[in-house]
């Protein structure tokens, strides 16, 4: 699964899920295990550090990502505001993870 999210100029455009990263042309694919995200949505990790140590892989141009970390934090802080209910077959992922 995965969630695509169109970003321009700081405006959230849409969403929608697609089945694979390839289905739809993007600058940048953001991946990582089911775990991290749910941990990433809770405010437990930093979307930017979480790169650099290797919990999520980045398809596209870092030097880019990090011109705008400060939009990837809010991003992430936005997302983590919104509370989160989690389909059960998640459970294992969703274990012991508090959102703030």
């Amino acid at each position: 699964m995965v969630y695509y999210v169109d970003l321009f100029h700081g405006k959230c455009r849409g969403t929608r899920l697609l089945n694979s990263p390839d289905e739809m042309k993007t600058r940048f694919v953001y991946e990582g295990p089911l775990g991290s995200w749910v941990k990433l949505f809770a405010g437990q990790l930093d979307p930017i550090g979480s790169l650099m140590l290797g919990r999520f892989k980045l398809r596209g141009s870092l030097v880019t990502i990090l011109k705008y970390t400060r939009a990837a934090k809010e991003l992430v802080n936005s997302v983590a505001s919104v509370p989160i209910e989690y389909p059960v077959e998640w459970s294992e992922y969703v274990r012991g993870v508090t959102s703030r």
